[in-house]
């Protein structure tokens, strides 16, 4: 198990999701940020650290590791490129139930939900969500930031653009 703590940036749906995915894959959530909620609320058990402003502190960053919890692609964009201008250590978190082929590269910052199955010498790039139950065939190429809906298929040597 790590023990950096990772901060999740949300705590809507999409982010209760991740959450549960990180504790299942035995990373420690230090807390959450969102704008939207109290400082010292709990969202399922996990307590909220505050709003966006927390990334202006250097030593926070540092401090910790980051995971954008929306699935919105301007909100993904937006909080990718503040963890990038920062410097933050941004890990690709993997739900256990997910089967990723050992010749997959995939970038950092992402997120691979449960059913996920990437397959041999797939390219996925940087801040880019696999959600539930999606495939990327062999050898495809999905670019940054993107967001592969659940149950898509990608076909193998398919490119899918930034």
């Amino acid at each position: 198990m790590n023990d950096i703590g990772l901060i999740l940036l949300g705590a809507g749906g999409h982010a209760l999701v991740v959450l549960e995915a990180c504790r299942l894959a035995g990373r420690r959530v230090a807390g959450l940020l969102d704008p939207a909620l109290p400082p010292g609320s709990l969202v399922l058990g996990a307590p909220v650290l505050g709003g966006d402003e927390r990334l202006d502190d250097p030593e926070f960053v540092a401090a910790h590791e980051w995971v954008v919890g929306s699935a919105r692609r301007e909100v993904m964009a937006r909080l990718a490129a503040r963890l990038e201008a920062r410097g933050a250590n941004t890990p690709t978190v993997i739900h256990p139930r997910a089967v990723i082929s050992p010749s997959v590269v995939l970038e950092r910052g992402g997120f691979v939900a449960a059913g996920v199955v990437v397959q041999a010498l797939a390219r996925v790039g940087p801040f880019t969500l696999l959600n539930t139950a999606c495939s990327v065939d062999h050898e495809a190429v999905i670019g940054r930031g993107c967001h592969v809906a659940p149950g898509a298929r990608i076909l193998g040597r398919a490119a899918v653009g930034e």
